[in-house]
């Protein structure tokens, strides 16, 4: 309770810094870790298309599979290392926000920056599932360290890592466009930014990204891959009804950033309030180069919103993750306070206390009832009997699975094994499986008992090959409960008749 009486020095800043970076990555994988017996669909998938090491996928570029499945392989493959992952991408935000916040403030006041967005939900309870755009909050907070730091300090090899970072944004999801843009809009508004083009190295960093883009570009375009034109199907030119997704867009990103302002405000309750509201609607007097926090933020919210409404553009509040993570540089920015000690305590010790009592109080409650049922899939335990039943029929490991929601990608992902999916059924849509090699290899097709869109792509694929029955009982574990379920099974060995289609 020092901390509320006396507040924080900027020498302890970086200790505490330290310590909330480990209690958010504790306490934040242990919540799930604990309570979900199975990830979600698509981080399997992504598990699935990351141990094939393509170029691209069908819905979006390569960085995140790549990243999952190179941590997992190395880290051991289980939900424990997959929810760390999740979080240890959060941690690097926060790092990348806590150094660009000490350019412009001192240590303690940088930290409370840095602890604000423990109360925005993105960097929180909705952190906890890792997904591209997930991915981009990290690279999002790396992309706005390095620009500044290259336009700033005019050195080569931040403008390389600068190029390098927005590519890897651009690989990840190609919403990391408004990125990029902000990016260059401050650096050609900024007085510093515009000398830089004397330099070579803007230059540089457009040389790195383009080389990355393109070859990317070029390797979508020669496989044939949908991920380029994916896009397009967010966009509904005549749908009034999709037009108000942008606006739900744009109220879910303030409602979500209500709770870092509300702590924020009671942090600094005795600075006059009037003073405060008049604030708001100032344009700040703001240190060198801090422009770009503000550029960051706003130019992709707008352009998110606004193109959407005239576009008809199906949006996702998700999509706003990478966008606030300079929030809490905003907040201190934009108010004409010099923090004090005592209110930078009083940020990161209501930021600690957030972070354990949050996820212990959702982990008491989850305990007495049930988690959603996407997370009580029996995954484990289907992928141990499949991989069992292959090896006891075959006498060889299980090198490909087939199926339709869950199932494949399930149990790529948990069986010793880890075989190659046949996503949906289709060659179209997993190219790493050819129909030599389901000849060469076998495969084993796995549909939830009321998946009739699987049965029947079954039947159509292998026509000489019964369905079986297969029940699975659920099993807990501690906290994690799994639910039982039915399924159905085609054992198609090596050496059988071939598909009938290639798509």
């Amino acid at each position: 309770m020092n901390v509320l009486t006396h507040g924080i020095s900027d020498r302890q800043a970086g200790f505490l810094f330290c310590l909330f970076l480990a209690v958010h990555l504790v306490m934040w994988t242990l919540l799930p870790g604990l309570t979900r017996h199975e990830l979600d669909a698509d981080s399997m998938m992504h598990f699935a298309w990351g141990q094939e090491w393509r170029g691209s996928y069908a819905l979006h570029p390569p960085v995140l599979p790549w990243i999952v499945a190179g941590f997992l392989q190395t880290f051991g493959i289980n939900n424990w290392n997959y929810l760390l992952l999740s979080q240890i991408n959060l941690c690097i935000a926060f790092t990348a926000v806590w150094l660009l916040a000490r350019q412009f403030f001192r240590p303690a006041q940088a930290l409370a920056a840095v602890c604000l967005l423990e109360f925005v939900p993105y960097y929180s309870f909705l952190g906890i599932r890792l997904n591209h755009s997930s991915l981009l909050i990290s690279l999002w907070a790396l992309g706005t360290l390095m620009a500044y730091l290259a336009v700033m300090r005019q050195q080569l090899i931040y403008w390389v890592l600068l190029g390098f970072i927005l590519a890897l944004a651009m690989l990840t999801k190609y919403y990391a466009v408004m990125l990029v843009s902000a990016i260059g809009l401050w650096v050609l508004l900024s007085p510093r930014g515009r000398l830089s083009f004397r330099t070579p190295g803007p230059y540089a960093a457009a040389v790195v990204f383009l080389i990355i883009v393109v070859l990317h570009i070029q390797y979508v375009m020669a496989q044939e891959v949908e991920t380029i034109t994916h896009p397009q199907n967010y966009i509904y030119l005549s749908s009034l009804i999709t037009r108000w997704t942008p606006i739900k867009f744009l109220l879910a990103q303030v409602v979500y950033v209500v709770p870092a302002v509300l702590i924020f405000l009671l942090a600094t309750r005795s600075s006059s309030v009037q003073e405060r509201f008049r604030a708001v609607f100032r344009v700040p007097d703001l240190p060198e180069g801090a422009g770009i926090v503000y550029m960051v933020l706003l130019l992709p919210l707008l352009a998110t919103t606004l193109p959407g409404l005239i576009l008809g553009v199906e949006t996702s509040s998700r999509w706003g993750g990478p966008i606030l993570v300079t929030a809490g540089l905003v907040l201190i920015l934009q108010y004409p306070l010099n923090l004090t000690s005592v209110q930078c305590g009083r940020v990161v010790l209501w930021a600690l206390g957030y972070a354990v009592i949050v996820p212990a109080v959702m982990l008491l409650a989850l305990a007495q009832g049930t988690v959603e049922s996407r997370y009580s899939f029996p995954g484990r335990a289907l992928a141990e009997h499949i991989t069992n039943l292959w090896q006891t029929t075959e006498g060889r490991p299980l090198r490909l699975v087939g199926g339709g929601w869950m199932t494949a990608d399930s149990i790529a992902y948990h069986s010793p094994d880890h075989p190659s999916a046949l996503q949906h059924l289709s060659f179209r849509r997993s190219p790493w499986v050819t129909e030599d090699d389901v000849r060469d290899q076998g495969i084993v097709v796995v549909c939830l008992e009321d998946d009739q869109s699987c049965i029947a792509r079954a039947k159509s694929l292998f026509p000489r090959h019964p369905l079986e029955p297969l029940f699975i009982e659920g099993r807990d574990y501690g906290l994690s409960r799994s639910r039982s379920e039915r399924f159905l099974v085609m054992l198609v060995p090596p050496d059988s008749p071939e598909s009938r289609t290639g798509n």
